[in-house]
């Protein structure tokens, strides 16, 4: 089973609220004062961590968020705008965290999520923060050849939420073109850089030097013959 690459991408929106709670539990408090999330992507269905412990998901599922610090005094619950119905967040205890799996999806998914004490806690259904998650659509390109090969899995246009939505199939192109460019020059030795640059560059060089050449003889010509002439 292949190893998945943890990548922690950007999200487009994540902000928070402090809800207006009476809980006067410091513990409480503290956890919901650093509650945060955290989003990877998931490949086979697989996350291998550096530690060698390991968590399994469905292989249908395309990434997960994770929300931490995990707590059985707390509660988390989340609606989206795929399933707009609350629903309460699986504890995930192996990687102490609150965890959030999704699908594909084709467009920009926006989570509402709201931390709660749990019914063991001092602050029992109180609602402690509230949090505002978006993640972008999936980027289709990555379907195609240049990212189905693993040496372009890092490029930006193969990245999992890379929002390429409004991007033509010959940017798309031209991109490829380039990281090709990239990555072969990337591999190439000194000696193979100095030949490819040579011969990438000549024009410039030599052309200028014909045209140069060119306007000198022509010159030459039109004062030998003036001096025939005399």
């Amino acid at each position: 089973m292949k190893k998945i690459m943890i990548i922690m991408l950007i999200i487009i929106s994540l902000s928070f609220t402090k809800a207006k709670a009476t809980c006067n539990d410091t513990e409480i408090n503290d956890l919901a004062e650093r509650f945060n999330a955290m989003y990877f992507e998931l490949e086979n269905g697989d996350i291998v961590f550096n530690d060698s412990s390991r968590i399994f998901y469905s292989n249908d599922y395309s990434y997960v968020i994770f929300l931490y610090p995990y707590s059985d005094k707390l509660k988390v619950m989340v609606s989206d705008t795929v399933v707009n119905e609350k629903r309460e967040v699986e504890e995930d205890k192996l990687l102490e965290a609150f965890s959030i799996p999704s699908y594909i999806h084709y467009e920009a998914k926006k989570y509402s999520i709201e931390l709660y004490g749990a019914d063991n806690s001092a602050c029992k259904g109180e609602l402690l923060k509230k949090l505002d998650y978006e993640v972008p659509a999936f980027n289709e390109y990555r379907l195609y050849d240049h990212c189905q090969n693993q040496d372009n899995k890092d490029d930006d246009i193969c990245k999992l939420m890379n929002n390429t939505s409004n991007m033509k199939m010959t940017e798309y192109e031209t991109i490829v073109k380039k990281n090709n460019e990239e990555n072969k020059i990337k591999n190439m030795s000194a000696k193979e850089k100095l030949v490819y640059y040579s011969k990438k560059y000549c024009l410039y060089a030599i052309i200028p030097m014909l045209l140069i050449s060119i306007y000198y003889t022509i010159k030459i010509k039109k004062y030998k013959k003036k001096v025939e002439n005399q």
